[in-house]
């Protein structure tokens, strides 16, 4: 006979739910030592390898809080010893396992540190289908914190990011309250987050790697900044949006979803396209340069030509044809002053010497998803 050992809760309370048919439920800090005794059923799915954790080990080994566990006990029996709640029939884990799975990696590997305690909130007498159901509904209904959100709170921490959050509120700047730094982009033209990668493009030749990784891309702006000096980087920021408006229209736009050049596609390549060419910088390659010429032929290219437009919003290698309609038109019928490229040989958009974060042009609103850790 198998001797089932109790699950430990502490610092917990009891109440009865008038949302959940009067169903009795119990919050608090389940003791490392009773991980082990949860079970799992088979509407969960399996839990992931360790290469796939590692967010959620990072996050212990820095002592951030990790989200509520969701358990359901098959019954009601517990008791109550020094305020600690000894739950005593099979406990099974709704929503979790790869929070449990990584805690228990983490304290195998970290015995000489203090284990980690998650807190819980426990349904008791729940049957299979009833934790199957609410695994479907905490899996389906849950939302993802927007990147553009989490750049909002990153503006305080790295100096890069604040920068370009304070500029996007100056009256001078060409999107001006036209980027969201929220979790609905609604009507705003450009996500916080895309505006953040589409600059670490701009200025790859400086910084290099690109990344979909949100606090890479942080560290990448605050090293950007550091070589460039803030005022040049906002300079330079201000240039970029200033030439999209001179060139295809911005601050007068009505439909930004119908203007090609608003696409992230589009400004990928714009952005790369002018760090790719010493003609576009002076000061040692730190400050963005466009005189009257250059800004002529930049005219060249006409955006909303049906090929062009519907490359605009394309990924991956589509966008090196993109890339060289832009250079081709910039070139056309100049005897002498072509473009000179950085590189001996062309980088292409989906190379990994180009995107060694791999960064997916595509759109924002797709791309900036993280794999999610919400559905166990």
């Amino acid at each position: 006979m198998t001797v089932r050992i109790p699950i430990r809760i502490l610092d917990a309370n009891i109440r009865k739910s008038t949302s959940n048919k009067e169903r009795t439920i119990l919050r608090g800090v389940i003791h490392p030592e009773s991980l082990s005794a949860l079970q799992v059923d088979d509407y969960q799915r399996e839990a992931q390898q360790p290469s796939s954790l590692m967010s959620i080990i990072e996050a212990l080994e820095e002592g951030e809080p990790l989200q509520n566990l969701d358990l359901g006990m098959r019954g009601e029996k517990y008791q109550i010893r020094d305020g600690i709640f000894y739950l005593q029939d099979p406990t099974f884990i709704i929503d979790g396992l790869q929070r449990v799975t990584a805690t228990k990696l983490f304290m195998a590997d970290n015995p000489d540190v203090p284990p980690a305690y998650l807190g819980v909130t426990i349904y008791f007498n729940t049957t299979h289908e009833w934790e199957r159901e609410m695994f479907i509904t905490v899996n389906t209904r849950r939302r993802r914190v927007s990147p553009d959100k989490i750049m909002f709170n990153r503006r305080e921490t790295s100096e890069g990011v604040g920068m370009l959050y304070k500029l996007c509120s100056d009256p001078k700047f060409a999107l001006q309250d036209k980027v969201a730094w929220s979790q609905n982009k609604g009507s705003k033209f450009v996500g916080a987050f895309s505006l953040c990668k589409l600059m670490c493009v701009l200025h790859v030749h400086k910084v290099n790697g690109l990344s979909n990784d949100k606090d890479v891309v942080c560290a990448h702006l605050d090293r950007i900044l550091g070589d460039v000096g803030v005022g040049v980087m906002r300079d330079n920021v201000r240039l970029f949006f200033d030439l999209i408006d001179s060139t295809w229209g911005l601050r007068n736009l009505q439909h930004y979803q119908k203007a090609p050049h608003i696409k992230f596609g589009f400004l990928f390549v714009f952005a790369r396209f002018l760090s790719d060419h010493t003609e576009f910088w002076r000061s040692d390659d730190k400050r963005l340069f466009v005189d009257m010429p250059l800004r002529k032929a930049l005219h060249k290219f006409n955006v909303h030509e049906p090929i062009h437009a519907n490359l605009c919003g394309a990924s991956g290698k589509a966008l090196d044809q993109l890339y060289d309609y832009l250079v081709d038109d910039f070139n056309k019928g100049k005897r002498g002053k072509r473009l000179r490229p950085r590189h001996a040989h062309f980088v292409s958009m989906a190379s990994k010497d180009m995107a060694s974060g791999a960064i997916d042009p595509s759109d924002p609103s797709q791309e900036d998803l993280p794999p999610a850790e919400a559905a166990e």
